[in-house]
C-alpha cells in the first residue's frame, strides 16, 4: 500500500463522515419543520466547560426540559440538532439565559416517536463547522491521494 493511500485515505474517510454528520443534521432539521409542538418547561440549564491541553476551551449549553404528549411525560435534553458547543463562552452562556430554569418552552416532538424532540428546529451552529471540516478533510485526503 501507497505512503499516498494510508495518508489520503483516512482524510477522505473522515472528511466523508463530516459531511455525513451535517448533512444528517440538516435532513432532521427540516423534517421538524412539519412537527407538532406542546408546552414544556426547562428543568435544568447550566454551562459546561471542557479544557484540554492541546486545544481552546469549548462551551456547551446544557439544557433539559420536561414537555407531555398524549398524557405521557416526556424529558428532552436537545436544544438542535447536533453539537450545541463552541469556544464562544458568551453565545453559549446566551443559550443558558434564553433557556433559564423554570420558563415555558415550545416543544418540538416527532409523532411517530414522540421521545424525540427538540427546541429549536434547526441544525446546530456547529453544524457549519461540520460541513467545512468535511470538506477540508475531502479535499486534502483526494490530494494526497493523486499527488
Amino acid at each position: 500500500m501507497s505512503v499516498n493511500v494510508i495518508v489520503g485515505l483516512p482524510f477522505v474517510l473522515l472528511g466523508v463522515l463530516f459531511i455525513f454528520l451535517a448533512k444528517r443534521n440538516a435532513k432532521r432539521a427540516e423534517e421538524s419543520l412539519t412537527w407538532p409542538s406542546v408546552r414544556g418547561t426547562i428543568t435544568s440549564s447550566m454551562l459546561a466547560s471542557f479544557d484540554s491541553d492541546d486545544s481552546p476551551t469549548t462551551y456547551q449549553p446544557k439544557v433539559e426540559y420536561e414537555y407531555t404528549v398524549a398524557n405521557q411525560p416526556y424529558t428532552g435534553k436537545r436544544i438542535a440538532f447536533g453539537v450545541a458547543g463552541s469556544g464562544n463562552e458568551a453565545a453559549a452562556r446566551k443559550v443558558v439565559v434564553q433557556y433559564a430554569i423554570g420558563s415555558a418552552v415550545e416543544v418540538f416532538y416527532n409523532p411517530a416517536k414522540p421521545s424525540d424532540a427538540v427546541l429549536e428546529r434547526s441544525a446546530a451552529a456547529s453544524n457549519k463547522v461540520f460541513w467545512i471540516m468535511g470538506g477540508v478533510f475531502t479535499v486534502a485526503g483526494l490530494l494526497a491521494l493523486v499527488v
